[in-house]
């Protein structure tokens, strides 16, 4: 009963953690450049947003590949039918990890669109 709890979980944090990375490189691409800083600040609203987004989008990663590492031993300890769910296990852990090092790279080429 538990071990489902923690798969449906995951699959929210993976959907989540892709939607989120795209909804930020979306948002660099084009509100970013609405939000500029003011004259002689170093940084603006867009930059906090921006930041905000990318902290976000960390934690939901962490968030997800957590729930495949605690997936994953829960399977180990199992018996019987869960021990098959082990190879599933890693799916959480390499979408929540591959959507933000896909952010991370993506980032700063991310081409201004308004």
């Amino acid at each position: 009963m538990r071990h489902h709890t923690i798969n449906r979980a995951a699959r929210i944090l993976e959907r989540a953690s892709v939607t989120l990375a795209l909804a930020a490189l979306v948002f660099r691409a084009t509100l970013y450049w609405r939000l500029p800083p003011a004259a002689g600040a170093s940084y603006g609203q867009g930059d906090l947003v921006d930041f905000a987004l990318g902290l976000l989008l960390f934690a939901v990663s962490c968030a997800c590949a957590a729930c495949g590492v605690v997936s994953s031993l829960q399977a180990a300890r199992a018996e019987g039918g869960e021990r098959a769910a082990m190879g599933q296990a890693y799916r959480p852990v390499v979408v929540g990890m591959t959507s933000f090092v896909a952010y991370y790279f993506l980032h700063p080429y991310v081409p201004r669109l308004l």
